[in-house]
């Protein structure tokens, strides 16, 4: 019974991965899933997490392409908390101005690549000193590191980051 039952659901697992898989590398919005969300859905909010979140929705359905977007991570330093909690981080070494999200991956001859991540309809001035200080230094260190408007702004520099032949 047991068997029948891996089976089964191997197979149904399979037929998800099909329906969502992404159409090619360049094709950046992704297939609806079977909920029926997609990046753009996510990233309705209009807020820099609804961004985040769709980035990280729309990596998670490209590592059948770019199996290394495993590693993409958020690093949680910004966003309104109370004080106890802001000292609890601070305390773990929490930093300001570091990058919202880093894929620690080497390509094109950087170490790996830092983004900070500002809303689709945000501006330059948007990006406070203490960001533009850490994405100087981690270009100082051999990172790719920039600042992306919106989660297909982050989304096509990745590709364009892991892409072998661009």
């Amino acid at each position: 019974m047991q068997s029948v039952r891996r089976q089964t659901w191997a197979k149904r697992s399979k037929r998800k991965s099909a329906e969502t898989m992404p159409a090619s590398s360049s094709d950046v919005s992704v297939r609806k899933t079977t909920k029926g969300l997609t990046p753009e859905d996510i990233a309705k909010s209009g807020t820099e997490h609804g961004e985040q979140a769709a980035l990280f929705f729309w990596a998670a359905k490209m590592r059948v392409l770019y199996p290394v977007l495993k590693w993409l991570y958020a690093i949680p330093n910004g966003g309104g908390r109370s004080p106890v909690e802001g000292s609890r981080l601070k305390a773990e070494g929490v930093k300001k101005g570091v990058s919202d999200v880093c894929l620690p991956v080497s390509r094109k001859g950087y170490h790996g690549i830092y983004i900070e991540m500002k809303r689709m309809d945000g501006k330059s001035t948007d990006v406070k000193p203490e960001q533009s200080e850490f994405l100087e230094f981690v270009q100082n260190q051999g990172y790719y590191g920039c600042v992306c408007f919106g989660w297909k702004m982050a989304a096509k520099t990745l590709e364009w980051y892991l892409c072998e032949n661009v």
